[in-house]
């Protein structure tokens, strides 16, 4: 039981990291679209409320 619960908590500890590291390997990869599309947005919404 405390043998299946320890190797439960390790799994779901590998399984975090390992979908940070892809989160941050994702996010490095398109970094330069990501902030463009951020600042394409920013600019619609503005011109939206600006009316």
């Amino acid at each position: 039981m405390m043998v299946n619960y320890k190797t439960k908590i390790i799994m779901a500890i590998i399984f975090g990291i390992a979908l940070i590291g892809a989160m941050v390997f994702k996010i490095n990869a398109y970094n330069k679209e990501a902030n463009q599309t951020a600042n394409d947005m920013d600019k619609t919404i503005s011109q939206i409320m600006k009316g």
